[in-house]
């Protein structure tokens, strides 16, 4: 897997553990 690929799936999980609130500075808009 390339490193980009690796670090967007980082963010999702981030975003997805901490809720939206807290990680909506750190994930691209869907």
């Amino acid at each position: 897997m390339s490193q980009i690929a690796y670090k967007y799936m980082f963010v999702l999980n981030l975003h997805r553990a901490l809720g939206p609130e807290v990680s909506e500075g750190y994930v691209v808009p869907e």
